[in-house]
């Protein structure tokens, strides 16, 4: 607990831009119980910062609701376009029965290697 004297040295100590290790330490009081003291605002937000933490670690924290957007914007997405020949292309490696090797050890489908993109670029 903090003195009115130990409070106005802090006060005095802090004036001259003293760091709150130096305050503490000359005070001999913990660097919390300082900055509280001298400053109510620091205090209240290390209470809501810690209260925060343990109920989002307990799973209870409450958290606003998102606004929810009445009007669609012009930047939302309607619809997605598939090409045809990228329709053909997956129907294509769908229909191919994969070899033994395919199956056992990885092999890329047929056209998929780095060989066969190399050959064709």
């Amino acid at each position: 607990m903090l003195t009115p004297s130990k409070l106005a040295q802090a006060i005095e100590m802090r004036s001259r831009k003293q760091p709150w290790t130096a305050v503490c330490d000359a005070i001999g009081e913990s660097e919390y119980v300082v900055r509280a003291a001298l400053d109510p605002a620091w205090a209240e937000t290390r209470r809501r910062q810690a209260r925060d933490g343990r109920a989002r670690r307990n799973g209870t924290l409450i958290r606003r609701p998102r606004e929810v957007i009445s009007q669609p914007s012009m930047h939302m997405v309607k619809a997605i376009s598939v090409p045809l020949s990228a329709v053909a292309e997956r129907d294509r490696v769908f229909s191919l029965m994969p070899t033994i090797h395919q199956r056992l050890l990885g092999d890329p489908l047929p056209g998929r290697s780095a060989l066969d993109k190399r050959r064709g670029a």
